[in-house]
């Protein structure tokens, strides 16, 4: 796990320390399975890590405080994916965040070539507009801190009437924008 986290810290990849480590030290590499292997390790561990620190962060927040959402999609309106983030008010603490996307390199690959893709973990979550993107992670978000006790009274957010139009449509109580 040091190897990886030291290359994903310092940005290089396998092909870059195993150069350094063959020429600077005279130490065999990591090879390319290896290399993989421990960044699916590495990702399980930072993805739990984030969720413990949402929770944590959420339940730090959990009062009736309003909660600023943002979201983006990119600069255009084709961006293949949009990501969104709940900051709790008071602690100024991510307390949720969402992602769409409407590719998957996988798929995208097979489908050229008109080949069903194999079993993978598919980024693919988004089938509409690229504009409902944002609107959609801004209400799952908040759906997402309602199932979880948190009722949202008030959220903080960009001139966007789509993005809370689709909020009150998916929350069953009054929603106050700020």
């Amino acid at each position: 796990m040091n190897n990886f986290t030291a290359m994903y810290d310092t940005g290089l990849g396998p092909t870059e320390v195993n150069r350094y480590l063959a020429n600077k030290l005279n130490i065999n590499g990591m090879s390319q399975s290896a290399f993989k292997n421990r960044e699916k390790e590495n990702v399980r561990v930072y993805k739990k890590s984030c969720t413990n620190s949402l929770e944590t962060s959420l339940e730090e927040e959990k009062s009736k405080s309003p909660v600023m959402e943002d979201g983006g999609s990119g600069r255009k309106y084709d961006s293949k994916s949009g990501v969104g983030t709940l900051i709790g008010n008071q602690t100024g603490k991510v307390v949720g965040r969402g992602i769409r996307s409407s590719d998957c390199r996988v798929c995208t690959f097979w489908e050229a070539r008109n080949v069903e893709p194999y079993d993978h973990k598919c980024t693919r979550n988004w089938f509409g507009s690229v504009k409902g993107m944002e609107p959609d992670v801004g209400a799952r978000l908040i759906e997402d801190l309602e199932t979880k006790n948190s009722q949202v009274s008030t959220v903080i957010m960009e001139d966007d009437t789509t993005t809370i139009a689709r909020i009150r449509r998916t929350i069953q109580h009054s929603i106050l924008r700020n």
